[in-house]
């Protein structure tokens, strides 16, 4: 009898697989065109998605017109966290990026719970300024890092990248409340993957290079392609999905809340990004960041250590 893999092994296997993605693309971003590489990747991973949820779960053209409201919503969500990710991995080291992102998604979950009008605790206020301050050393970091700058001073390089970490964190926000409402909705993880692509496609086709320019963009990437579409994105998302069916939210938490360490950990083997025992620090004091506003991660470590010590 096989012995079934345990949650955490998905989960991890997600992490590790996204963060090598994410160095994989920013390496081919500064070759490549970036609406090519977008159109492209999501073109074959949406037909994959579709084609699975053809087979194995499809759903009614009724049910789908009954949630066009959530649908379109999605696909906005989707538009901007993807082009936005592009755009800073462009931009960027990819672990500064996405150390950026999950500073920014508290803060911006703080933001939302105050719009609401909803009570807000004064330890969550305390981390969120914290967080503020560890974005803006990475900000300070992703200048003196930065891999393509298309404007004219590092001023205005930082002021437009944190504008697309705050836009693409509160998309990928955003896109995660939308998917849960989906869900409640009774769209399995694949209806909601194969219908969540479309306007990014588009409006990515829109803006691919003319002229030839495909032909001679789309020769550089064909190799890439099919790694970036099973390893980037298919496999990734289904070991989550699978993760977090055989995981609590404990082990899930701890395990991502690890991830711009595993990037910077995979970036040693790209010749061409610096490893800094600068950037090594931020990472881990937002690690620990992270930790303590995650009251149930936080409990946990503390009684492991107490019983350690004990």
């Amino acid at each position: 009898n096989k012995i079934p893999l345990p949650g955490s092994v998905y989960i991890l296997g997600y992490c590790v697989l996204s963060a090598a993605v994410d160095v994989l693309l920013s390496g081919l971003l500064q070759h490549i065109d970036l609406f090519t590489l977008l159109f492209w990747t999501f073109t074959l991973t949406w037909l994959g998605f579709t084609v699975i949820s053809l087979f194995l779960s499809p759903v009614k053209i009724r049910r789908i017109g009954s949630a066009w409201k959530l649908i379109l919503y999605l696909n906005i969500s989707t538009l901007g966290a993807w082009v936005g990710l592009f755009i800073g991995l462009k931009w960027t080291e990819p672990s500064i990026l996405v150390a950026m992102l999950f500073g920014l998604s508290p803060v911006i979950s703080l933001v939302i719970e105050r719009c609401n009008r909803n009570a807000i605790s004064k330890k969550n206020i305390a981390i969120s300024i914290f967080l503020v301050l560890i974005v803006m050393m990475l900000l300070f970091l992703s200048v003196k890092g930065q891999r393509s700058n298309p404007f004219s001073s590092n001023t205005i390089f930082a002021l437009v990248l944190s504008l697309v970490c705050i836009v693409t964190s509160a998309c990928i926000a955003a896109g995660t409340y939308i998917s849960k409402s989906l869900s409640e909705n009774n769209f399995k993880a694949v209806n909601i993957q194969s219908l969540r692509f479309p306007l990014l496609i588009f409006i990515c086709f829109l803006f691919l290079p003319r002229d030839g320019g495909v032909e001679l963009q789309l020769s550089r990437i064909w190799l890439f392609l099919p790694l970036l579409v099973v390893f980037g994105n298919i496999l990734p998302l289904w070991m989550l999905q699978k993760g977090l069916e055989l995981s609590n939210p404990l082990t899930t938490n701890i395990i991502v809340n690890v991830s711009p360490c595993i990037t910077l950990l995979i970036e040693v083997f790209d010749p061409s990004l610096n490893y800094s025992n600068m950037k090594l620090l931020v990472l881990v004091m937002l690690l620990l960041t992270m930790i303590v506003a995650n009251d149930d991660v936080f409990k946990y470590i503390i009684t492991k250590l107490r019983n350690m010590c004990g």
